[in-house]
């Protein structure tokens, strides 16, 4: 008999402890739930962004992490253009109710295959970043509140945001700057040699072999003299990464003053990286008869080429015989891409 009374007792217990558990669970969790619950959309919206010097509209949504004393909130400025009148407003955004001051950091566009991480005061890591890529990838530098003619200042995240009990909206402009370079590519016909030829681009593809998973640490600038450090971790294995800037069925023409075959590629240059850039250009070789003799493919590295971060550059490429003064048939029909 005492031991069957011993093990209800046994039991009892179990089921009071369990009790307890499930309560303080409970408790815990309707406690978050009365955090989550005195939290807010956060009231800010986009009026101005300026990017690398100009004023841009149009250009998607902005990926945004907001730092205070309570954490770190993520989330994303969506972008709006209603009526011709552009403006980012705060999406998926909850933060503590009342006055306070925010750090603000972000990244442009915000799609998908790239994340960001905020790391410490002015750092940033982003991953899944591409050696080639046709997105404009830009970081914030500067946030400032809006005033009818005041520009972000360059290093400065702090601004002082409102609750809704003001029943009012921050708005802030914000300073974006490009994260990678962005190479144009223009081909012209030697002029002597067009006497004799004439010569259509059919493709052109730009090609690198690097890591298959690349991160950026991006140390962000303190004040307005400072710059903008990026240091890159590539990880994985190598495979090629292959984007096409032209393919036509009606080639492109070239002319001895040039001409600009695509819309360009932004490209990542940096530490960690292979930098082995390759373009890749499919040309058609015809007399002044327009009579096609040969189809050509060039290879030209590019590596040394390419622009820095931030800078936008014009890749000349001439197409001409090595040998011209021979005036061979060989030669003539099979010309070198040279880099001006």
């Amino acid at each position: 008999m005492n031991s069957e009374m011993r093990h209800i007792g046994w039991l009892m217990g179990s089921m009071l402890m369990l009790l307890v558990t499930a309560c303080s669970s409970d408790s815990a969790d309707d406690t978050r739930q009365e955090q989550q619950e005195e939290w807010e959309d956060a009231r800010i919206e986009l009026r101005g962004v300026t990017r690398a010097g100009t004023t841009d509209s149009g250009m998607g949504d902005i990926h945004v992490f907001l730092q205070d004393d309570y954490g770190t909130y993520e989330g994303a400025f969506k972008y709006h253009n209603e009526t011709a009148t552009h403006y980012w407003r705060a999406q998926n955004l909850k933060v503590k109710p009342g006055t306070h001051n925010f750090w603000l950091y972000g990244y442009m566009p915000a799609i998908e295959g790239i994340t960001g991480e905020v790391l410490g005061q002015r750092q940033i890591k982003l991953s899944g970043i591409q050696p080639i890529s046709p997105e404009d990838i830009c970081i914030v530098t500067g946030v400032r509140v809006h005033e009818t003619s005041a520009l972000p200042l360059r290093g400065t995240f702090e601004f002082e945001y409102k609750n809704s009990d003001y029943n009012d909206v921050t708005v802030l402009n914000l300073l974006l700057e490009h994260m990678l370079g962005h190479v144009d590519f223009k081909f012209k016909i030697g002029s002597r040699y067009s006497q004799l030829r004439k010569i259509k681009v059919k493709s052109l593809t730009i090609k690198t072999t690097s890591k298959s998973s690349i991160s950026a640490t991006i140390n962000l600038p303190a004040n307005t003299e400072d710059v903008v450090t990026i240091s890159y971790t590539a990880e994985g294995t190598d495979q090629t990464y292959t984007t096409t800037l032209l393919n036509t069925t009606t080639p492109v023409e070239l002319t001895t003053t040039g001409v600009s075959v695509s819309s360009g590629i932004n490209v990542a240059v940096g530490t960690g990286l292979s930098e082995n850039f390759i373009l890749e250009s499919q040309y058609e070789v015809y007399d002044l008869k327009n009579n096609l003799l040969s189809t050509r493919t060039a290879s030209n590295n590019l590596s040394g080429a390419l622009p820095v971060m931030g800078q936008k550059k014009e890749v000349v490429l001439t197409v001409e015989p090595t040998y011209l003064y021979q005036l061979s048939d060989d030669d003539l029909n099979n010309p070198e891409v040279t880099i001006q």
